[in-house]
């Protein structure tokens, strides 16, 4: 429903800006703010709305199912980059900020930085070795429900799954050897 909404204030917002852009409706500074070859960074502020958008509607599924809420970083980080990008470089076009041109390598920098940052925390938050969880536990510094949830966090969906099917693969196993045998 969520996204429903948006995209019909999408297309709606859309209308405007092409319905603004052709008429002087909206001047700042005697300059149509919402013209094309002025206010194109706009399209980077709806990319950003629609991660956010997206973000909002995992936890509302989240909220209604009972379900954990994981991966929504991707989508407030990016979401937000995305509107402070538009942002700025709308601003610069209308020559509220320095020009676009004298900037813009700082900002590949930043996003390189982020991007790697964001890769080494969720790597290092994920390679928790299962041998430390234990001895946390045989040292009384967490219960069995607490090990249990750090050791289903540090697996991937893929060993999750080949895990899980080995594991019903060996029940289904040992119930065939059993009724074999009677």
């Amino acid at each position: 429903m969520i996204r429903g909404i948006f995209w019909g204030l999408m297309v709606a917002w859309v209308g405007l800006w092409i319905w603004f852009g052709i008429s002087d409706v909206v001047m700042v500074d005697g300059v149509n703010i919402f013209t094309f070859n002025v206010a194109w960074p706009i399209i980077f502020i709806m990319v950003g709305l629609m991660g956010l958008v997206e973000l909002v509607q995992k936890a509302v599924r989240s909220r209604r199912y009972g379900t954990k809420l994981y991966g929504i970083g991707g989508f407030l980080f990016w979401g937000l980059v995305f509107i402070a990008v538009g942002l700025i470089i709308w601003f610069a076009n209308l020559g509220w900020m320095p020009p676009f041109a004298q900037w813009w390598p700082f900002l590949l920098v930043a996003i390189g930085a982020c991007i790697i940052i964001f890769v080494l925390v969720k790597t290092l938050r994920r390679h928790r070795s299962v041998g430390d969880i234990i001895d946390k536990l045989e040292n009384g510094k967490i219960n069995v429900d607490d090990a249990v949830n750090e050791i289903r966090r540090t697996r991937s969906p893929r060993n999750t799954h080949r895990t899980h099917y080995h594991t019903h693969h060996a029940r289904y196993k040992s119930r065939k050897r059993r009724y074999d045998d009677e």
